[in-house]
């Protein structure tokens, strides 16, 4: 249960950065921000990460699935661990803030590590995301929210009861394709091109030598691992 208790550790710290912001931000009305996205500030929260995430084979080792996948669309955004923040100096009034999680749909294009269902269109939670009242974005530090329509290498964890796998850090997913440009090529001639792609290999190597932390005693399953649905 380890595992687990790093991302309830995690959360909360994550709650906590969101709750100091919001009280410094409503004491001194004003927002300090160093990017924006889609024309609203993006604020970064920050946390305590258990396992050493420097090269590709610990974040391998780390998670539980490592998979190319393509982002088909976002699906919501789900808002959690509601926690009371005071927003008078006095105490007298306070505001329940929420953490925001983006919830996609996704196509999983190749697995690298463990099973999941190919050419079908799982969901992936990716912690951050817009707030509650859509003035600004809060994301982990360093980290974006994944683009429609791109290509990545998902690194999951599988994090809850219900297996559903999320990514929570940059360390967790690495840009494959860029259709910015405007000149990209098919995704047909993209996905064909998978297994010859430098980055594809990099990770697929980093999966044979992967290092897994010594307090990482077990993997989570997620609901869409191939073995649990050859039980059914």
């Amino acid at each position: 249960m380890k595992h687990k208790k790093i991302f309830y550790c995690i959360i909360s710290i994550f709650a906590l950065t969101i709750g100091l912001f919001i009280s410094n931000r409503v004491f001194n009305n004003e927002i300090n921000v160093g990017r924006t996205y889609k024309g609203l500030p993006v604020i970064s929260s920050y946390s305590i990460n258990m396992y050493d995430m420097s090269t590709p084979e610990k974040v391998v080792g780390v998670v539980d699935y490592v998979f190319v996948a393509k982002i088909d669309s976002i699906k919501e955004t789900d808002y959690r661990d509601p926690i009371e923040v005071e927003v008078t100096a006095d105490g007298s009034k306070t505001e329940t803030i929420t953490n925001p999680y983006t919830i996609y749909n996704v196509t999983v294009i190749d697995n690298i590590k463990g099973e999941l269902p190919v050419s079908e269109q799982i969901t992936i939670t990716q912690n951050g995301g817009i707030t509650e009242d859509k003035k600004m974005y809060i994301l982990p530090d360093g980290a974006e929210l994944l683009q429609v329509g791109e290509y990545y290498i998902i690194l999951a964890y599988a994090v809850s009861e219900q297996g559903e796998l999320e990514i929570n850090s940059s360390e967790t997913y690495v840009l494959l394709s860029d259709n910015s440009t405007g000149a990209s090529m098919s995704s047909s001639i993209f996905e064909n091109s998978i297994s010859t792609n430098a980055i594809v290999k990099k990770y697929q190597k980093a999966y044979k030598n992967q290092e897994v932390p010594e307090q990482k005693k077990d993997n989570f399953t997620s609901k869409y691992d191939i073995s649990l649905k050859n039980k059914e």
